[in-house]
C-alpha cells in the first residue's frame, strides 16, 4: 500500500486542529466567554472585588504582602474601555472596585481559570462606617478629594428590577425618605449634608444612598454581586473575618492564598499567611493609627445603639435585614466546610 503524500498528511493535521480550535472557541461562547484579543493573551489571573468601606486598603496589602505582588487597580471606566495592560504577566493581581459596576462588566476578562476574591461586609455596619467616614471631622487630608462633590439628584432610583423581583424591597419608600432628609442637593455636598444634620438623620441618609445607588450604591450593588457570583469561580470573605482576631484573620487569609495559587510563585502558604499577617493584620487595639478606620470614632455601645435604631428603622430594617441574609447564605457555602 501506497504511502499518504505529505500534503494530504499535512492538511489532514491542520483540518483536526483547525476542528479543535473550533470546538474550544464553541465552549467559551456558550459560556458567555468572550474571544481576547492579540494582545490580551491571558487573563487578570486573580480580581479582588471590594466596595467602599469593605476592603479599599486591605485587599491592596494583601496582594503585596502575601503574594508579593505589585497589584493593579482599575475603575469601571477602564475597564468598560478595555484599558488594561499587557497581560501575558500570569501572577498580576487586580484590585476593582465594586461599587462602580456589576460582574458582568468583567465578563470578557473572567476565563474559567480567573479567581475572585469578594469583600463583603454586614449592611449595618457598612451605614455606620460609611456615615462616619463621609462625616468625620477633621477631614484627613489624603480624604479630601471628595469633600466637595455632589450629587444633583441623590435620592433618585437608577435601578429597581433587582431590588424589587429578587430582594423584594420597596425601594419608593427609601427614595422617598431620603428626600425628606435632604437639604438644598443641587448645591450642598454629601459632606455638607452630613454635618447639617443629626447622627441618626446622618446614618439613615448614608444607609439609604447604599441602597438606592446615589453615586455608588454600594449595598445594592453588594448584594447583586453576591447574588450572580455563582457564574465564576468566586470566594466570599466578610470584613469582619480580617478585623475580629489574628486567627480569624490567619485563617481567610490562609485560603486566599490557596485559592490563588501561591505555589505557582515558588513561595508557600505559610509564607503567604505570615508575610500578610505581618503587613496586612490591623490589630483592633491600634485602628486608631489609620485614617481610613473609623471603629474608634464612637464607643462600642453607641455604635450599638445607632446599629438598633436602623434595624428597627420600618423603610430602611428590612431591606438592609434582607441584603445581609443573601450575603450570608452565600458566605456559609463558601465556608460551609469551616463551619462543620
Amino acid at each position: 500500500m501506497r504511502p499518504l503524500p505529505r500534503q494530504i498528511i499535512l492538511v489532514s493535521l491542520l483540518l483536526v486542529a483547525a476542528l479543535r480550535l473550533g470546538s474550544l472557541y464553541w465552549q467559551f461562547s456558550i459560556t458567555g466567554f468572550q474571544r481576547v484579543s492579540a494582545k490580551r493573551t491571558r487573563p487578570q489571573k486573580l480580581f479582588f472585588l471590594h466596595y467602599h468601606k469593605t476592603g479599599h486598603d486591605l485587599s491592596a496589602k494583601l496582594a503585596l504582602a502575601g503574594f508579593h505582588r505589585q497589584a493593579q487597580r482599575y475603575k469601571a471606566k477602564e475597564l468598560r474601555q478595555n484599558i488594561l495592560p499587557d497581560q501575558t504577566n500570569s501572577s498580576e493581581i487586580a484590585l476593582v472596585d465594586g461599587a462602580e459596576f456589576y460582574l458582568p462588566d468583567l465578563e470578557s476578562w473572567l476565563l474559567p481559570t480567573t479567581r475572585i476574591v469578594h469583600l463583603v461586609r454586614d449592611s449595618f455596619d457598612w451605614c455606620l462606617s460609611a456615615y462616619l467616614y463621609h462625616s468625620q471631622s477633621p477631614i484627613p487630608v489624603r480624604e479630601r478629594k471628595w469633600i466637595d462633590k455632589h450629587d444633583p439628584d441623590p435620592c433618585r432610583i437608577r435601578d429597581n428590577t433587582f431590588a424589587k423581583q429578587i430582594l423584594h424591597i420597596n425601594l419608593e419608600s427609601v427614595s422617598a425618605l431620603c428626600q425628606s432628609l435632604i437639604k438644598n442637593s443641587a448645591q450642598s455636598s454629601l459632606y455638607k449634608q452630613l454635618q447639617s444634620l443629626s447622627r441618626p438623620q446622618g446614618l439613615m441618609l448614608e444607609a439609604a444612598r447604599g441602597l438606592l445607588g446615589a453615586r455608588h450604591g454600594d449595598l445594592m450593588r453588594m448584594a447583586h454581586n453576591t447574588y450572580i457570583s455563582n457564574r465564576w469561580q468566586v470566594q466570599t470573605y466578610k470584613l469582619s473575618q480580617f478585623t475580629s482576631s489574628r486567627s480569624s484573620f490567619q485563617q481567610a487569609v490562609q485560603r486566599i492564598c490557596i485559592f490563588g495559587n501561591i505555589k505557582e510563585t515558588t513561595r508557600s502558604v505559610d509564607a503567604c499567611v505570615q508575610d500578610a499577617t505581618k503587613y496586612a493584620y490591623l490589630d483592633p487595639s491600634q485602628s486608631s493609627s489609620s485614617d481610613h478606620v473609623t471603629i474608634h470614632h464612637l464607643k462600642d455601645q453607641e455604635r450599638q445603639d445607632l446599629k438598633n435604631m436602623l434595624r428597627q428603622n420600618p423603610v430602611l430594617g428590612p431591606p438592609l435585614e434582607k441584603i445581609n441574609n443573601l450575603v450570608h447564605q452565600t458566605w456559609k457555602r463558601n465556608w460551609k466546610d469551616a463551619l462543620k
